[in-house]
C-alpha cells in the first residue's frame, strides 16, 4: 500500500511508482521494505520509516540499484515541485523526465504536453521526444526533437527517431542530407544511422558503433548515456533482421 493509499488520497502515478519499487526491493532482498506485527505498524513505517538499504541486506546485489532509491526521491521531489507552482512548464517538464527514467512514457509523454502548452518553444523541453518515441508517437517525438533545430543533439536524434517509427527512407534522407564531417567521431555516427537504414556490411557499421560506445562511456551528461543504450539495442536488432 503507497502512502498516498495511507492517507486517503487520490491515486497518481507515484502509486505505480511505489508498487514497483516494493516488488524490485523483495526480489533483491527477499524481504518486504516495510514490516510489522500489525496493520499499524506497517502504516506507520511505510509514512515515516525508510527501508533497509538493499545492499545491506544482500551484498550481491550491483551498487547501482540503490539508483532505485534516489529515484524514488526525485519524483517525490518533482511531484512536490508540480504541486507548488502548476502553472510551471519547467516543473511539469521535471516531473516527466523522472517519469521516463522510471520507464513510466507514457505519464511522462503527458507531463511533457502540459510543460509545452504552458512555455512553447522551450528548447530544453527537446529530451521529451524520447518518451514520444517510446510510446510509438513519431510525429509528436519529431516536433519535440526539432525544438532544437540546428543543434547537435537533433541532428542526432532525428534519425534515430525516424529509423524506431518504420520510416526507413526517411531516417536515411535525414543523415544523408547532413554534410559529411571531417570530425571521426560525428562521421561515426553518420556511418551507424545509415547502416541501420540499409542492408549493407555490418563491418564498417559496427566499427563505427564501437566508437560511438566509447565516447559515450566517457560523456558526463547522463542523457547521452541514455540515447546511446536505447539506440545501441536497437542497431542490434537491426543486424539480426539483415542477417549479418
Amino acid at each position: 500500500m503507497s502512502p498516498e493509499q495511507v492517507r486517503g488520497k487520490e491515486l497518481d502515478a507515484r502509486t505505480d511508482l511505489f508498487s514497483f519499487g516494493v516488488v524490485l526491493y523483495e526480489m533483491a532482498t527477499g524481504v518486504l521494505p516495510f514490516r510489522g506485527d500489525t496493520s499499524g505498524v506497517i502504516f506507520n513505517s511505510i509514512l515515516e520509516r525508510a527501508p533497509a538499504p538493499a545492499l545491506r541486506l544482500n551484498p550481491d546485489l550491483p551498487p547501482r540499484l540503490e539508483d532505485c532509491g534516489e529515484l524514488a526521491e526525485a519524483y517525490s521531489d518533482a511531484v512536490e515541485l508540480v504541486r507548488r507552482r502548476p502553472q510551471s512548464g519547467q516543473a511539469h517538464f521535471a516531473l516527466s523526465y523522472v517519469l521516463r527514467y522510471a520507464g513510466m512514457a507514457e505519464n511522462a509523454a503527458r507531463e511533457c504536453e502540459t510543460a509545452i502548452s504552458l512555455d512553447r518553444g522551450d528548447y530544453q523541453f527537446r529530451s521529451c521526444a524520447m518518451a514520444f518515441e517510446q510510446i510509438g508517437e513519431i510525429d509528436k517525438a519529431l516536433e519535440f526533437a526539432r525544438l532544437d533545430s540546428g543543434s547537435q543533439w537533433t541532428t542526432r536524434r532525428i534519425p534515430t527517431i525516424l529509423l524506431r517509427g518504420g520510416r526507413t527512407k526517411e531516417a536515411k534522407d535525414a543523415v544523408e542530407q547532413q554534410s559529411r564531417s571531417s570530425n571521426e567521431l560525428e562521421e561515426a555516427y553518420q556511418t551507424v544511422f545509415l547502416g541501420c537504414a540499409s542492408s549493407t556490411s555490418s563491418v564498417e557499421w559496427t566499427d563505427s558503433a564501437r566508437k560511438v560506445a566509447i565516447d559515450s562511456e566517457t560523456d558526463m551528461d547522463a542523457e547521452n548515456h541514455y540515447f546511446w543504450e536505447v539506440f545501441s539495442s536497437f542497431a542490434a536488432k537491426r543486424i539480426v533482421e539483415f542477417g549479418f
